[in-house]
């Protein structure tokens, strides 16, 4: 299991070794394959809960090692808590308890302490009024029901953990944080990691309207 954007893939069957494991992999409801594609509606933890009693349960699977990473290590911890006598053990990584503290921290004090340059980023779509309390803003902006509102918002949120979820120091133990501006859209980057063997700082800070623009930002 991991975050509702994840889908089951061999690449996450291989972490496990098949002549000691039988590896049971599902795309929670609302992701992946898993119909109704891209629903909130009837889409709760406790849902989620019970339709991994159904999976066991329809396989036959008296207990289980459930392993989980970031919004996976939440949903199997939640699950081992309702259902203790069906877990043979637990495996977490990325582990996110979900509450609102570690968003704050994640989001808020530790990307500005931490990544000063990836969270004037995450602020960029948000107003001035906004940039005050942030993490409210962009929850108000995703579960809008216009795209044009809640397609940016989403989009923003995703890059900026997919950095943090991704980036990994150098051999030098300097993390580089890529920016690619999008052509046309100079206030919205999309931040992806890159790991570089060169001491300089190289930076492109702007970009017109209509041009592309990478930017490299030291973490």
């Amino acid at each position: 299991m991991a975050g509702p954007a994840a889908v089951a893939s061999p690449r996450i069957a291989a972490c496990s070794d098949p002549s000691r494991f039988r590896a049971v992999l599902f795309d929670q409801r609302g992701a992946g394959r898993s119909q109704p594609a891209r629903s909130r509606e009837h889409n709760t933890i406790q849902h989620l809960i019970a339709d991994m009693e159904l999976v066991r349960t329809a396989l036959g699977i008296e207990r289980w090692l459930v392993v989980g990473g970031s919004w996976g290590a939440t949903l199997g911890l939640a699950y081992a808590q309702a259902h203790p006598e069906r877990v043979s053990g637990i495996v977490l990584r990325a582990t996110f308890l979900g509450t609102r503290a570690e968003l704050d921290w994640a989001f808020g004090k530790g990307l500005s302490t931490f990544h000063p340059g990836l969270y004037e980023d995450f602020l960029s779509i948000l107003t001035p009024d906004e940039r005050f309390t942030p993490l409210d803003a962009y929850f108000r902006r995703i579960l809008d029901p216009d795209p044009a509102i809640h397609g940016p918002a989403a989009r923003a949120r995703h890059d900026t953990e997919r950095v943090l979820s991704e980036a990994r120091p150098g051999k030098n133990g300097s993390i580089w944080m890529m920016s690619i501006v999008a052509a046309g859209c100079p206030q919205r980057r999309l931040w992806r990691p890159i790991i570089l063997r060169r001491s300089r700082f190289w930076r492109r800070a702007n970009c017109w309207p209509g041009q592309g623009g990478l930017s490299l930002f030291r973490a």
